[in-house]
C-alpha cells in the first residue's frame, strides 16, 4: 500500500470481496474490508474508508474478534485524524485503547501520543484565543 500500488490493491479487494461473501467467509470479508478501508484512507476517500471500517467492526462484533475490533476502531481514529476531526479521533483512539488493552495488549494510546507529538491537531481549526 505504501509503495504506490493502491490501485492494484483496490482492484484485488474489489474482485475478492464478492467471492468471499458468496462463500460466507466472514472472517476474510472482515479482513478485506479493514484493509480496503485503510487503502481508501490513503487515497483520502474518507466516506468509503469509514463505510468499510464500520462494516468490518460489525463483523468483528458478530464473530467475537475483540482485538481485530480494536484495530478497526484505531483505524477509524486515523481516518478522523486525516479528516482533521481531532476530538472524534481522540474519542476513537481511546475506544480502541480500551478494547486493545482488554485483550492484554497496548495500542491506541501510544498511537495517539505519537500523532499528537507529530502535530496532528494542527490539521484541525484552532479555537480563537481568549483574552
Amino acid at each position: 500500500q505504501l509503495h504506490g500500488r493502491l490501485d492494484e490493491a483496490l482492484a484485488s479487494y474489489r474482485s475478492a470481496l464478492p467471492e468471499l461473501r458468496r462463500a460466507d467467509d466472514h472472517l476474510w470479508v472482515q479482513r478485506v474490508l479493514l484493509n480496503r478501508g485503510v487503502v481508501y484512507g490513503y487515497r483520502s476517500e474518507f466516506g468509503a474508508a469509514e463505510r468499510d471500517l464500520r462494516e468490518a467492526g460489525r463483523l468483528c462484533e458478530q464473530l467475537g474478534l475483540e482485538l481485530s475490533g480494536g484495530f478497526v476502531q484505531e483505524n477509524l481514529g486515523w481516518i478522523d485524524t486525516l479528516r482533521g476531526d481531532v476530538p472524534m479521533s481522540v474519542e476513537q483512539y481511546w475506544l480502541s485503547e480500551t478494547i486493545i488493552t482488554a485483550c492484554g495488549m497496548t495500542g491506541a494510546a501510544l498511537t495517539l501520543l505519537c500523532l499528537t507529538r507529530r502535530g496532528a491537531p494542527r490539521r484541525a481549526a484552532r479555537p480563537a484565543r481568549r483574552p
